[in-house]
């Protein structure tokens, strides 16, 4: 028996939610798909709370977005202006001329306003960041055996996380090394079954240092002792991309982007900017196009139209499909903010295949992250 109305249930979903309506293409089916067992009559279909599922991770070099979410059940990262003199002889159009070529020189010698050149990441010791991610997900899931709905339900779940990250270590210019902090780490039903119901991670308001030692992450206490496990687990997953490569600087460093340029990324990309790891899905698919440059603290941003599709890399069928904002330092190179949305479907069996039972959830999903850079004196 396989699962039923994955691709149906997420292509009715995004005809909803997709810009202009645009098509999508259907997900692909996992070969070899298993069973999950364990999931009885009676057990509630739907979202669960998961008190290790943290968010949210720094924009420091060497480190990447960490949503953390799982999926399993399912368990809930200007332009330039010339100035025209007055010409009281000249003709019109001379004069308009001359003003084309004040502009043309003063924006060549600024940089073209309409394009960025993105540059290499650089970090120091003392380097902070202090980033938020608030995840929201609305599922219709039911439960049925055959053509037998057994039970249905509809919830929503937020999830947040705030955290401030210090550098404490580099090598060859990237973090190798930090003190993480963590104000807030929770997950939390809103509507629904028990809405109101919330889940603190034991992270909260605690401090850990991690570094990296060769393919390993070390996480322990201030005063060196190993974190309780369900700690570890919140810290790990947050942490995880410590110390790696950046792709995002890898692919864009150094490459110029005009605005209505379109950008398809390796799925690395996503992968690690925005947090998505095995257990949420596989992305398969990220598209960036430029569609403006502003301006902030002295810093120019990219801002970006994003697309990400992702399919589920586990027993679970899954399809995701979102769509939003994504915004860039064009000097560091890294993710300032995003805000991306769009539907979800989920299906997966549970139980001995001759009674097994299904699970069907669709619904909506936002993402949302934001970073605040201090960065200590060059």
């Amino acid at each position: 028996m396989q699962p039923r109305g994955v691709t149906a249930a997420v292509q009715t979903e995004a005809r909803r939610h997709a810009p202009n309506g645009s098509p999508h293409r259907p997900a692909p089916q996992s070969p070899g798909h298993q069973q999950s067992p364990g999931h009885q009559p009676g057990e509630r279909a739907g979202v669960r709370l998961a008190s290790n599922s943290p968010g949210l991770c720094p924009g420091l070099r060497g480190v990447g977005f960490g949503l953390g979410l799982r999926w399993s059940g399912v368990a809930v990262g200007g332009g330039c202006g010339g100035r025209l003199r007055r010409a009281r002889v000249l003709p019109l159009a001379l004069v308009i001329a001359v003003g084309a070529v004040a502009v043309a020189a003063e924006a060549a010698a600024a940089g073209e306003p309409d394009s960025v050149t993105f540059g290499e990441p650089s970090s120091r010791v003392g380097d902070i960041v202090r980033q938020s991610v608030q995840v929201g997900l609305s599922l219709e899931s039911k439960l049925r055996r055959g053509a037998e709905v057994l039970e249905e339900e509809n919830r929503r779940v937020e999830r947040a996380q705030r955290r401030t990250v210090t550098a404490t270590a580099l090598d060859s210019g990237r973090v190798t090394a930090a003190q993480v902090v963590f104000a807030e780490s929770h997950a939390q039903i809103v509507d629904g079954p028990k809405a109101g119901a919330r889940d603190d991670d034991p992270v909260v308001g605690k401090t850990y240092l991690c570094w990296r030692e060769g393919d390993e992450l070390r996480v322990t206490l201030p005063d060196g002792k190993l974190p309780p496990l369900d700690e570890y687990a919140v810290v790990a997953r947050a942490m995880r991309t410590l110390g790696t490569p950046s792709p995002l600087a890898a692919h864009l460093a150094g490459r110029t982007v005009r605005v209505g340029e379109k950008l398809e990324l390796p799925s690395a990309v996503a992968q690690q900017a925005l947090g998505f790891d095995k257990e949420m899905g596989e992305v398969v698919d990220f598209e960036l196009e430029l569609k403006a440059i502003d301006e902030a603290g002295g810093a120019r941003l990219a801002r970006f139209d994003a697309r990400i599709e992702a399919v589920g890399a586990g027993a679970e069928q899954m399809r995701l499909f979102i769509a939003g904002r994504f915004v860039l330092d064009e000097a560091q190179c890294r993710v300032t903010s995003a805000d991306l949305s769009g539907p979800i479907a989920m299906s997966s069996l549970r139980g001995p295949s001759s009674q097994g039972y299904q699970m069907d959830a669709r619904g909506k999903m936002r993402l949302r992250v934001a970073a605040e850079h201090t960065d200590a004196p060059r």
